[in-house]
């Protein structure tokens, strides 16, 4: 007979009573993978951000400091506030069944310090892919660039800036899907299921609101640069205009030095 495995589910004891404990155990044992998960991808997160600013930032010296400015952004301030973030995640470890609750109002507490720093970092990435497409129109800057990524971070692979690039996107996107994971591994008539579901709505929020103002920087960005196009082609017509009229002067000028026009003086001298 084959032994049972670590993650089978307990045998039902028959009773309605060990029915039920069983499928409390279950829902347990979901939901302490889905706090893992979300502890574990955290510290990994984290981790990922310091590599990035002291990591590979520093090291990448052939590059002036707008470009830097402009590829990583604010992402010191995002180190800031995931720091405190994970620092309180990881306290909630030893608070056993208000855990869960705990974790709940930590998101509902940071949703706007998160919001604040990552709405920055993400209406700034676009510029941030424009730098990095340059750079491989640029061979030897991009051998440089990926060979001090590698070292630092191998698993960015081929992709390099890219790769790294996207993480805090990707990070922010992900924290309603697995505060959800957590809201759907608890049982609905816990004191804590109210609380995930408004931690999980605010960081829907959160995102929602991240969008709009990338989409509200992006319509300012294209409006200015219209003006911009329309001012110079403006400074354009008046500098075409004012040039032909320049070089029609002086092209009469010199026909009348030629003598190929009469000067004004000249036909008065003739009536």
């Amino acid at each position: 007979m084959a032994d049972r495995g670590a993650d089978d589910p307990p045998s039902r004891t028959g009773s309605p009573d060990g029915e039920s404990q069983v499928s409390e155990d279950r829902w347990s044992h979901h939901q302490r993978l889905a706090i893992r998960e979300l502890i574990d991808t955290e510290v990994s997160y984290l981790h990922m951000l310091q590599l990035c600013a002291l990591g590979i930032r520093s090291r990448l010296k052939q590059l002036p400091q707008g470009d830097l400015d402009v590829l990583f952004s604010n992402i010191d301030d995002l180190i800031k506030v995931n720091s405190r973030f994970l620092q309180d995640l990881q306290e909630t470890d030893t608070r056993g069944e208000k855990q869960v609750q705990l974790i709940g109002n930590l998101f509902l507490e940071f949703q706007e310090e998160l919001e604040q720093v990552y709405k920055v970092y993400c209406a700034n990435y676009d510029q941030a892919l424009l730098l990095v497409e340059s750079y491989r129109r640029e061979p030897e800057l991009q051998r440089e660039i990926q060979g001090i990524i590698e070292a630092v971070v191998p698993q960015a692979g081929p992709s390099g800036l890219s790769f790294l690039l996207v993480i805090p996107l990707q990070r922010i996107t992900k924290y309603p899907l697995l505060l959800q994971k957590i809201l759907e591994n608890t049982l609905p008539d816990a004191s804590a299921y109210p609380v995930l579901q408004r931690a999980a709505s605010a960081l829907h929020d959160v995102n929602t609101n991240i969008n709009e103002y990338k989409r509200r920087k992006e319509l300012a960005s294209k409006y200015t640069k219209v003006e911009q196009l329309s001012l110079r082609e403006r400074l354009a017509r008046i500098n075409t205009h004012t040039l032909s009229k320049k070089t029609a002067r002086l092209s009469q000028l010199l026909k009348q030095e030629a003598g190929l026009v009469f000067r004004l003086w000249g036909w008065r001298n003739w009536f």
